[in-house]
């Protein structure tokens, strides 16, 4: 795809996308897998003195 500055939107395709463009076996095995790290992540949040520490590493 060539941007083109003076063109607005560049032939991006429409939105929403197909369904069967984003619920794929492999998309929706990968959401599977990010859910459970998530959850590790939300109770190990837990066991810091300070929670906001992982808020401002990633500012």
């Amino acid at each position: 795809m060539t941007i083109k500055p003076n063109k607005a939107f560049n032939d991006l395709p429409l939105l929403p996308p197909k369904e069967s463009l984003v619920e794929t076996i492999s998309i929706l095995k990968q959401e599977s897998k990010s859910a459970v790290v998530l959850a590790e992540l939300k109770g190990l949040t837990n066991t810091l003195p300070n929670p906001n520490i992982l808020i401002n590493v990633v500012i």
